[in-house]
């Protein structure tokens, strides 16, 4: 059975462009634009992995983690973030908000897949 991948992200274009890139993959893929409607997909249909982008309105991706992290039904949940940032700080807070994995979006996106299969183990 495919793995359901919840991708969340403000930008029309990049969630397209994730879901062909994990598609391709075998992945089932849900898209999303923003936080609070994540939650709710999350709590009626828990995904197997979120990756989510960290510049989003009006929750960022920070505190859609700790909101996953934060709840005993999807605390297990993989979540991985992604940003076109890469800020000094960007480590601090993915660890507070228990990010299982932080990347940009630049990254090759075998890396991405690589990451997604190590976490979905």
């Amino acid at each position: 059975m495919p793995k359901t991948v919840l991708v969340v992200d403000d930008s029309a274009t990049q969630r397209a462009h994730l879901k062909a890139v994990l598609e391709q993959e075998g992945y089932t893929v849900v898209t999303l634009c923003d936080g609070p409607a994540a939650l709710e997909t999350i709590q009626a249909q828990p995904p197997d992995l979120v990756l989510a982008d960290v510049l989003m309105t009006p929750m960022d991706g920070y505190e859609l983690c700790r909101q996953i992290k934060s709840s005993p039904a999807t605390q297990k949940t993989p979540v991985i973030l992604i940003s076109t940032l890469g800020k000094p700080t960007d480590n601090y807070w993915a660890q507070y908000s228990q990010v299982d994995a932080y990347l940009t979006k630049t990254a090759d996106p075998s890396q991405m897949l690589e990451t997604i299969r190590r976490l979905l183990l």
